[in-house]
This record gives C-alpha cells, structure tokens and sequence, in this order.
C-alpha cells in the first residue's frame, strides 16, 4: 500500500499541472462546504448524479461564487442581518450589458406643499403650538411668576399663574383638536368625491394589475423557484398592510411624472435614454442593479435634462423629495438565490424606501418577461421564474400607498413571452419600443384627492398629493 502511493506522489510530482488541479479542486470544494443549505440548495441534490464539485462549477456559471455565503452572514452594513449576495458585486451581469428597460413609475400620497398642511401648520395645531397662544408658553411662565409662590412681574401667583396659563393652552389646544377633527371630516369629503376612491373591508381585484402569466416550458430550474405553496406578505399592520383605503388607476399626462423617480437596471437605462422622460423624469438606474447589490453599486442618477451624476441609492433618496418612486428589478437575480430570497430582499428594499421618502407612493413594476426564444431553451432565462417572482412582489402591494403594474399586457404575445419583434436579445427592447412601456405608465396615475391627476414638482412647490392648494390630502389631516 505504501509503495502504491509513493508512486502516485511520484506521478504527480512528474505532472505539477495535475497536482495543482487537484489541489484547487479540493480547496473548491472546502469553500462550497460553507454554502449548504444556504446558497448552495441540496434539498434534492443526488451525490452520486451530481457530485459537489460539479454542482459549484454549475453555480459558478450561473454567477453564485462560494464566498457569497460569507456576504450573506454579514450583510451588506455589516449588521448581521441575511441578504444573500448583500455586499458582492451583481452575481449575474445584466446579459450583455446593452440597454433596455426596467423602469418604473411612482405615484403620489399626499404631502404637503402650498396645500392644507401647510395652512394646518400656520394656524398653530399641535399642543406646542396652542401652548404659545396667548404669548406666554411654560419657560416665559417661570419668568412671570417668582419662584417662590410671590406674585412675579405680572402680579400672578404660581397657581394663578398655572390656572390661567393652562386655561389658555387648554382652549387652544381643543380649537387644535378642532381643526385636526375639521381637516380629517374635509380629507373624507374629499375622498368620497374621489372617483377613484374605494372604501372596502378587502382590497378590489382591480385595484392593482393582475400578474401577467407565461407559458411554462419545463425548463425552469428549481433551484431558482420557491415551493408552490409558499406564503409570502401577510402583514395586518405597517407598511405592506392594507387599511381599508384604496384608489384605481387613471389616465395622466407626463407632468403627473415631474415629481417621480425611476430605479432600476440595465432595461430602465433604456427607458432614460430612449424615450422623452429623460426630459422631465428623474432616473436612478444602472446595468446589473439588483436586489442584491441595490445600496451597494453606484448608479447614474439622471435630473431632468442633465447629464448622469454617480451616486449611491442613499444619496438619491436623501437628495430631495419624491412624489412617485417606481422600481424595476428582477432580470439580473434569475440565477441567484430562490423565488422567497429575492421577495425578502425585494421588501427590505421597500421598507427603507419607505422610511427614505414617507409620502411617496410607490410602484412596483412587475419583471419584464423575456421571449419565446430565451424562455423555452433556458434554465435560468425563463418566464417561470420571472412570474413567480412578479407574484410575489406583487403581494408587497397594499392598494392604497403601493402599487403594482404590469408593463407585459402591453409588450408580450398571447403566450406571456416578450414580443419577438420587439427584442433583439430576448431581454431588452429595441430603441422604437421604448415609448410603449412609457404611454403604459401614463394609464397607471394614482389620484388621492377630488382634484385633477396628482401632479407636483419635485421641489414641493406643489402638494404631492396633487397640484398646489388643489385640496386636503392625507399627510395634512394627519398634522391637523
């Protein structure tokens, strides 16, 4: 036995070349270990049909590298918190890196400008505010009265002092609760005159666009693909939470879209440079943004009419004020991670949008499907994937504040494939094309108030809840 290897080392020592591929083989396989059951799916892998090594390899070519587990753990702040890939660069590059478009539009919800907030604000609602009506707050109190109980410069005891004081912040604070009760009865008239309002114990079907279906061609692989039966938002409460509140979709012209921001990746560089929104719409987009990279990787962020500028997501979101966010992501995970992996970071993603910009409303735009082409002979490229994972983003949608729309009723074939004569890749569209999936947004407005289609500038010279002082919105009965 000891002669038999010795004369294997000897062989290898003759073959260096063979020896170094081994050796890498075996490290390879180390790093993988970690990985199991996290980005490496075994729950029916066959050792014997697929060894370990083979399965790597596999992943490798579907842009999954081994030490991604490690940016998984950590995350992408080194907080700890799970985000498969969070921190690596886009395991998946945007196909061929050419232009497409993935864009999305927001809506509106009612912040205040020149509107009622604003006017809300002014006549001194809140208890602060009340508490400074007749001119003497708590602080200027102390002054007035000594503090001994002697009477002060104004001749008033302590208690005399308090009694009087507080009998006026006590009537200005119920003229405060009065104007907050006038403002919330005024933001429900409004509402109710609203033909595109809906109150309703459950959220209308037509409320949001239905999940544009594919054929399904038996070539998806299941690594990618979360069980049939898997549940994603439930949510009673928060930001994913319906209220009871909900608005239909209507027709708006591109100054409802002055106010929005279109995030996305290589598909939404197409719609910015494709289309006339570049002139009046703000971009943040960039080829191979993910879900997975999305507060990473520096995108182009493009004002209206001016050359892109490098920043991060944050810098975007903390620049300036949002009426509508829309978000087109999707094209560049299909080969990492499962269906349920890309949904939680999907809503991470919302949630610190939300928190970012508290009064825009926010669409998520359903994945572009991709063709005939691609999707029957893929699989990672296929539409199986792409609609259960529009599927299950949609669910983030709650009808009142978020929306979901789908651009593929109007760009795929009676079969849910991306038009052939539209696509010169199977992914992105032709320049020509981009103007449907731009008339397509302008279908899906969201108006919050009685008045026209919500428009707003950006800068809060309008209420983003609609045009300057067109009415009561939300955020100012809020205030009230």
């Amino acid at each position: 036995m000891k002669n038999r290897f010795r004369k294997l080392f000897r062989g290898m020592r003759r073959t260096p070349l063979v020896l170094l591929v081994v050796i890498s083989a075996a490290l390879f396989v180390a790093l993988m270990i970690p990985g199991i059951g996290k980005i490496y799916d075994i729950s029916d892998w066959n050792p014997v049909e697929e060894p370990l090594l083979l399965t790597g390899m596999e992943r490798i070519h579907d842009g999954v590298w081994p030490w991604q587990v490690y940016a998984e753990e950590t995350g992408h702040d080194g907080s700890g918190e799970a985000g498969e890939a969070d921190g690596a660069d886009a395991a998946v590059a945007d196909v061929d890196g050419s232009s497409g478009l993935d864009g999305r539009s927001g809506a509106v919800n009612g912040s205040s400008g020149a509107g009622a907030s604003g006017a809300a604000t002014e006549d001194g609602n809140g208890v602060d505010a009340a508490g400074a009506v007749d001119g003497i707050g708590e602080d200027e109190q102390a002054e007035v009265s000594g503090s001994d109980g002697s009477s002060g410069a104004g001749g008033q005891g302590d208690d005399a002092a308090g009694s009087s004081d507080g009998g006026a912040s006590g009537a200005a604070g119920s003229a405060a609760t009065e104007d907050g009760d006038a403002a919330a009865a005024a933001l429900q008239k409004a509402k109710e005159s609203n033909p595109t309002y809906i109150h309703a114990d459950h959220m209308p079907a037509e409320v949001n666009d239905k999940v544009v279906e594919a054929k399904d061609y038996g070539l998806a692989d299941k690594h990618y693909l979360s069980p049939d039966d898997t549940v994603y938002n439930t949510d009673t409460e928060g930001t994913f939470a319906q209220n009871g509140d909900y608005y239909l979709f209507t027709d708006v012209d591109d100054s409802y879209l002055a106010d929005a921001l279109i995030i996305g990746d290589s598909r939404t560089e197409g719609l910015h440079g494709f289309t006339s929104m570049q002139k009046s719409t703000y971009f943040a987009s960039k080829e191979g943004l993910s879900v997975y990279n999305f507060w990473d990787k520096e995108v182009n962020y493009y004002e209206p009419g001016k050359d892109a500028a490098k920043k991060s997501m944050d810098e975007v979101l903390a620049g300036r004020t949002f009426g509508k966010i829309y978000i087109s992501l999707g094209i560049n995970e299909l080969g990492i991670g499962t269906t349920k992996k890309y949904y939680d970071n999907y809503r991470e993603i919302l949630a610190k949008i939300r928190e970012a910009q508290p009064d825009a409303v926010i669409f998520i735009e359903g994945m572009m499907h991709v063709s005939e082409k691609l999707s029957s002979t893929s699989n990672v490229f296929s539409n199986t994937i792409v609609v259960q994972r529009n599927t299950a983003v949609a669910t983030l949608a709650n009808g009142h504040d978020i929306f979901y729309i789908d651009m593929n009723s109007v760009l795929c074939d009676a079969d849910g494939n991306l038009q052939a004569d539209m696509t010169g890749d199977g992914i992105h569209l032709y320049a020509s094309e981009y103007e449907k999936w731009h008339a397509f947004l302008l279908t899906r407005g969201i108006q919050t108030t009685s008045g026209a289609a919500n428009n707003g500038a950006a800068d809060g010279s309008a209420a983003v809840g609609g045009t300057a002082g067109d009415g009561v919105t939300e955020d100012s009965a809020a205030q009230g």
